[in-house]
């Protein structure tokens, strides 16, 4: 994923925003000690919001105290079954950017992926049901790409069945369509908050944008997305509220409420969010 899922660091409550924290840190540890130090680099926030939506269902992480080899602290971090799935599902969709950025000819991905392919290849062994999906995935999305398909829906598609199979994998039964769905509804936004994200840029290379093939400036794409990117978090929401996950539902609910959505304002706007380092 790319960085879009955060909280609204602001609006959280110092309590809460340690426990965010400790779910980011306890990431960053487990792709460390999983994959190796190197993968360390990886971690965006999307996937400690995946950790957090998980253990709010599954009740199988603690918090740990460990040193940072970063900023020489020692830290709460989280750890336990639902933050390693988090890990191993980093590394794979990390992997799977990759391999999509070196069909593009980006010549850094190419020596990156050979770096990350021993982990990669333990993640395959772990999840194969799982790997399959996201190759469909990418398999499905260059496809899209290169038939230059122009409808924002289908172009999002794949991605959003993919998140949503992410989402729901290894959960409870009673869980799993809410899941689905949850996962699918962001899946939408990513994509197409992405694309919206790097219209000028693909603009400039001439790449694949679906906003651009469609029709659009990126004033106008920015205003006939807004709310189709605003029913999608709706209905993330309603998904989420159907979950039973006490244990992290302020956490969620700010990410969902108040993070996305100002991340989303701020893309539309052409402006970066820096709520300093974690």
């Amino acid at each position: 994923m790319f960085g879009y899922v955060r909280p609204c660091r602001p609006e959280l409550k110092v309590k809460d925003e340690a426990r965010f924290r400790a779910y980011y840190c306890g990431l960053c540890r487990a792709l460390g000690q999983r994959s190796g130090p190197l993968c360390r680099a990886l971690l965006r926030y999307d996937l400690a919001f995946l950790a957090l939506v998980r253990d709010g269902v599954l009740d199988d992480a603690r918090p740990e105290t460990r040193r940072c080899p970063f900023k020489g602290t020692r830290l709460a971090m989280m750890q336990g079954t639902s933050v390693n799935f988090c890990a191993d599902a980093h590394v794979l969709l990390s992997c799977g950017k990759l391999r999509d950025d070196r069909q593009d000819g980006h010549r850094g991905a190419a020596a990156l992926g050979l770096v990350l392919r021993p982990a990669e290849g333990r993640v395959r062994q772990l999840y194969p049901e799982l790997s399959s999906s996201l190759d469909e995935m990418l398999r499905a999305q260059r496809a899209l790409e290169n038939a230059r398909c122009a409808d924002p829906d289908e172009a999002a598609g794949p991605f959003a069945d993919f998140l949503g199979a992410l989402f729901a994998c290894g959960m409870p039964e009673e869980a799993q369509t809410p899941l689905r769905y949850l996962g699918w509804n962001l899946g939408k936004w990513i994509y197409w908050l992405d694309a919206l994200d790097d219209y000028d840029r693909d603009e400039k290379k001439g790449a694949y944008n679906v906003w651009r093939l469609a029709g659009y400036t990126r004033r106008a794409a920015c205003d006939w997305a807004l709310p189709l990117l605003t029913a999608c978090l709706e209905q993330a929401e309603l998904m989420y509220d159907l979950v039973d996950s006490d244990k992290t539902r302020p956490l969620a609910e700010n990410v969902l409420r108040e993070g996305m959505p100002r991340v989303m304002d701020a893309v539309a706007e052409g402006r970066r969010l820096d709520d300093g380092s974690l």
